[in-house]
């Protein structure tokens, strides 16, 4: 039954992303969120993605696993302007959020203000130190976490050197915000270089889990034995991309359990001798 439902999935996923990027030659102002992400994917050629819905967007639009083994979140934006709609998704940033909702926690809102008033200090003290040092594109020890966006609309859309990209936390968290006076600057980054600029699991699992808790009050972070996070309790399916479109859908556990069975059989390829000259190593 799994196996039909998952062939299911991969055809519906295909079929999207062809209409999305089908998209591309339509005029600007038809271009929409999926036209840029389906432009990125194309190019980026992650190894593993996760796309968020429901629940789950309370990360981001997308989790990505590069070939390189480290992770991200990305939102897609159809261009730069845009970006300041993610004020939507924060109760500090947008007091009409839950409309009065009698029901809702008055606990969970109190984490979602703490939480989103420790990131705006976090990100000011870490670009305040980039600023010393110039290095405008932050480090890898940033937030693992980047905005992908288009052209403006009067301009077309059609190849990946047409997409640009900035660090998640930027302007649109302090502009115009009366409860702050600190205030975050936008920082570019090149969007080829989304992959290097990102985290290792371990980190991005405890960045993710921060993101959910300040938009939704929720913990979603697994802890393991050393006190670390070691998982991300509702992300379960994981996707498997090339360029021909979905390859392969698995559970996470599976997926980050490949993922240490590769990196282990690197370490041991790169620890044996080299071959003799003129022959070749088998594996």
């Amino acid at each position: 039954m799994l196996a039909k439902l998952y062939e299911t999935y991969k055809n519906c996923h295909n079929n999207h992303l062809k209409v999305a990027v089908s998209k591309l030659e339509e005029p600007a102002e038809k271009r929409w969120e999926k036209t840029v992400e389906a432009l990125y994917m194309r190019a980026a050629d992650p190894a593993f993605v996760a796309p968020l819905v429901n629940k789950q967007e309370a990360y981001g639009d997308l989790l990505a696993s590069f070939r390189n083994m480290r992770w991200a979140l990305i939102e897609f934006k159809i261009e730069e302007k845009a970006c300041s709609s993610e004020r939507d998704k924060y109760l500090r940033t947008n007091p009409k959020k839950y409309n009065g909702n009698a029901e809702r926690s008055k606990i969970k809102e109190s984490y979602e203000l703490e939480m989103f008033e420790s990131f705006i200090n976090e990100i000011e003290s870490a670009q305040a130190a980039q600023a010393q040092q110039n290095n405008p594109e932050g480090s890898v020890s940033r937030e693992p976490h980047f905005l992908v966006f288009g052209p403006p609309k009067s301009q077309n859309l059609t190849s990946f050197k047409d997409l640009a990209a900035k660090r998640y936390w930027g302007a649109w968290a302090t502009e115009e915000q009366p409860w702050t006076q600190k205030s975050l600057k936008d920082v570019p980054v090149d969007v080829a270089k989304i992959p290097e600029l990102s985290a290792v699991y371990e980190e991005f699992v405890c960045y993710a889990g921060c993101v959910k808790l300040a938009k939704s009050g929720v913990f979603s972070v697994k802890e393991g034995e050393d006190g670390k996070g070691s998982s991300l309790q509702d992300l379960s399916v994981v996707i498997g991309l090339s360029s021909e479109g979905v390859e392969i859908v698995t559970t996470m556990e599976n997926f980050l359990a490949a993922q240490q069975l590769e990196a282990e059989n690197l370490l041991k390829n790169e620890a044996l001798p080299p071959p003799p000259s003129g022959h070749s190593r088998k594996f």
